[in-house]
């Protein structure tokens, strides 16, 4: 068999494959925008690939936030995902699990949020979209030391929390969800399940933005151009219309597979994603 593993070394996620004699078979390494990574766990599937989660330094401030990568048998980059919920505070990526059952990744670590840091849970999909996120609060500095999942995909978390007379140890089992992402097909403003057919999403997003028209049930499908706003602006429709008509530019991922994205509001599934 081979052995895997990942480790930080010189603030980058390095991650090394050895065969059985320990010789080296690849090194990955991810650095991100910023220099500044490190490892803190790895997940192996069925298939060889390979899950590894740490933390990851935000580019221009001393902030870190979640990352966790994704690495086909031989060493190839499939997927980066990140996770900040609090865009001013700093959050530590800690432990990766797979369920193979489910076809689904959980990784936890603590994670600040306005006016507090939480022990959170983030359950991705094997291509990367976030799906949910669950949330255990408790008075106190908290940080997660392990996390295993049980055979019925039942995650425990082990944490260490502040209490009344010093370090109490918590094991967590199932956090609750706080948040569940529908998946979304990129440009399915009006929610009818087809992008590229015709103009009605263009129309359905200006009606919204500029006649007081129904709300989009997922603004994130809205957001044809990928650049997170939505409310107000002209640009994704005028986007949408260029694709259709002039050859322009497809909207980004997800499109035109269906996925998540936890940045904006999304409030049910694309018809096409169910």
């Amino acid at each position: 068999g081979h052995h895997e593993f990942g480790f930080g070394f010189d603030y980058a996620l390095v991650t090394l494959k050895l065969d059985a004699d320990g010789e080296l078979l690849w090194m990955a390494r991810f650095e991100g925008p910023a220099a500044g990574s490190n490892s803190v766990s790895l997940a192996l599937d069925r298939d060889g690939n390979v899950y590894v989660s740490g933390t990851a330094r935000v580019a221009g401030t001393d902030r870190t936030e979640f990352v966790t990568v994704a690495y086909d048998s031989e060493g190839r980059e499939l997927w980066v995902a990140r996770f900040s919920p609090d865009k001013r505070g700093t959050s530590w990526g800690g432990r990766v699990v797979l369920d193979p059952a489910a076809n689904s990744i959980h990784v936890t670590g603590e994670a600040a949020y306005p006016r507090q840091y939480d022990v959170t849970s983030l359950t991705y999909d094997l291509a990367g979209n976030l799906t949910r996120v669950g949330r255990f609060h408790k008075s106190g500095q908290q940080h997660v030391s392990d996390t295993f999942i049980d055979e019925a995909g039942n995650v425990y978390v082990t944490a260490q929390a502040t209490g009344l007379g010093g370090w109490d140890t918590l094991t967590l089992k199932n956090i609750p969800v706080a948040v569940e992402i529908p998946y979304f097909l990129r440009g399915d403003c009006n929610g009818d399940g087809e992008v590229g057919s015709d103009v009605t999403d263009a129309i359905f997003l200006l009606a919204y933005n500029f006649r007081g028209g129904a709300k989009p049930p997922c603004l994130a499908a809205c957001d044809a151009d990928g650049d997170g706003a939505v409310v107000g602006q002209v640009s994704d429709a005028v986007y949408l219309l260029t694709f259709i008509f002039r050859g322009g530019p497809a909207p980004v991922a997800p499109f035109p597979e269906c996925g998540t994205d936890p940045e904006l509001e999304c409030l049910e599934p694309s018809p096409a994603c169910e």
